[in-house]
C-alpha cells in the first residue's frame, strides 16, 4: 500500500481589505494624538482619505491648509517617502482643507510612519501630552497645537488643574470657586504654582468663566495655560503619565 499523502493546509492570503481597515485605525489613533484639526473622512471606501483643515498639514508642519502651495509641499514629502497617494484642496465648512487619499494598507502604514518622522520636537511633545491629557479624560486635548516652538491652546476645567497639581506634586490641590471673581484668583494660583514647579519663562493662565468668551455653550469654568516651552510641556508631560500609573 502506498504511503498516504500528508495533507498540507496552505495559509490564505492576507484580506487586502482587512488590512487596510487595521492600517486606517494605525492611522486614526496617530490623530487623535495630533494638535490640529486632522480627520479621517467617512464613507470613503476602498480608499482611505486623511483631511486637514485650517491649519498645518499632515506631513508637512508648518505649511498651512490655505497656503496655495501644501499640494505641492504635500506631494514632495509623499514622493520622497515612496507613498503613493492623490492630493487635492478644497474648502470645507471651517476652512481650507487638503486631503490625502491612499489606497492601499501599505501606503497608509508608510504614511504613519511618515508623520511621526516628520514631527518637529515642539509638535512630537505636544502630541505625548494631548495623548496623556486624553488618557486623563481631559476637557479638550484635541485644542493644543504648536506655533513659533511653543505648546498652546491646552484648556483646563478646574477638576482638570486639581490633575496638574497633583501630578506635579501637590497632595491636597483644592480649587474652591464660586463667582467669576473666584475664577481670576484661582488662575493667578495655578499660574504662580505652575511657574513654582515648571523651568524656564514665566507661565500665563488665563480664565474664562463658563457660558464666556472661549466657549458660549461650555458649561465648565476653563483655564487656559501657555505658551509652554518643549522643557515645560516635557515636564508636564512626565508629571501626568507618573500619575497615570499610579490610578488603580
Amino acid at each position: 500500500m502506498p504511503d498516504s499523502i500528508p495533507q498540507t493546509h496552505s495559509t490564505p492570503p492576507p484580506d487586502p481589505h482587512e488590512a487596510l481597515g487595521d492600517a486606517a485605525r494605525r492611522l486614526r489613533n496617530l490623530l487623535r494624538d495630533m494638535p490640529g484639526d486632522h480627520h479621517l473622512l467617512p464613507d470613503t471606501e476602498p480608499w482611505v482619505q486623511v483631511a486637514s483643515c485650517d491649519g498645518d498639514v499632515l506631513t508637512a508642519p508648518g505649511t498651512d491648509a490655505a497656503d496655495p502651495d501644501a499640494v505641492a509641499v504635500v506631494q514632495a514629502v509623499l514622493a520622497r517617502a515612496e507613498i503613493q497617494a492623490y492630493v487635492d484642496q478644497y474648502e470645507c465648512a471651517i476652512g481650507p482643507a487638503v486631503v490625502i487619499t491612499l489606497r492601499t494598507a501599505e501606503d497608509v502604514n508608510k504614511l504613519v510612519h511618515t508623520v511621526i518622522a516628520t514631527l518637529p520636537e515642539p509638535l512630537r511633545k505636544a502630541r505625548e501630552l494631548t495623548a496623556v491629557m486624553r488618557e486623563h479624560g481631559f476637557y479638550d486635548p484635541a485644542a493644543v497645537y504648536t506655533r513659533h516652538h511653543q505648546v498652546k491652546g491646552i484648556q483646563l476645567t478646574l477638576d482638570d488643574a486639581r490633575k496638574v497639581r497633583a501630578a506635579l506634586g501637590e497632595d491636597d490641590a483644592k480649587l474652591a470657586v464660586k463667582s467669576p471673581a473666584d475664577l481670576y484668583v484661582a488662575a493667578d494660583d495655578f499660574a504662580q504654582f505652575l511657574n513654582d514647579r515648571l523651568t524656564g519663562n514665566p507661565v500665563d493662565v488665563s480664565a474664562y468663566p463658563a457660558r464666556g468668551d472661549l466657549c458660549d455653550n461650555c458649561m465648565d469654568h476653563l483655564l487656559v495655560l501657555g505658551p509652554l516651552s518643549v522643557e515645560q510641556t516635557e515636564q508636564l508631560t512626565s508629571g501626568l503619565a507618573r500619575t497615570l500609573l499610579e490610578l488603580p
